[in-house]
């Protein structure tokens, strides 16, 4: 197995991405640290583990390959060009940035 397969399924990574759904229940600890979230901070790690493996391998993993994910694609489309002509943009435009950490979630565990 190469190396840049192995990033993913280091003990570390994986340490790491089960601290962050152990984080799930407790919305209070998550909430405990000044600035960023420690939740955020965990997604963040991982979201970088994750570019260096798409930069090594130059390959998505072949769970992304389903059909489900155009449908996510279009999804966010629509809400994001309802956003732009609602008359409470602001509002609409924050629900996004929700929805989008929501798929980015589902992209973390896409990966591990």
């Amino acid at each position: 197995m190469s190396s840049e397969k192995n990033i993913l399924i280091h003990p570390l990574s994986q340490s790491i991405y089960f601290l962050l759904l152990s984080t799930i229940p407790f919305y209070r600890w998550r909430q405990a640290f000044p600035g960023m979230p420690f939740d955020w901070f965990l997604a963040l790690i991982l979201f970088i583990i994750i570019f260096i493996h798409l930069v090594t391998s130059k390959e998505l993993p072949p769970a992304f390959f389903n059909h489900l994910n155009l449908w996510f694609i279009l999804f966010f489309l629509v809400n994001l060009v309802s956003s732009l002509f609602s008359e409470f943009r602001d509002t609409s435009l924050m629900a996004m940035v929700v929805l989008l950490q929501a798929y980015g979630f589902i992209v973390i565990n896409l990966f591990f």
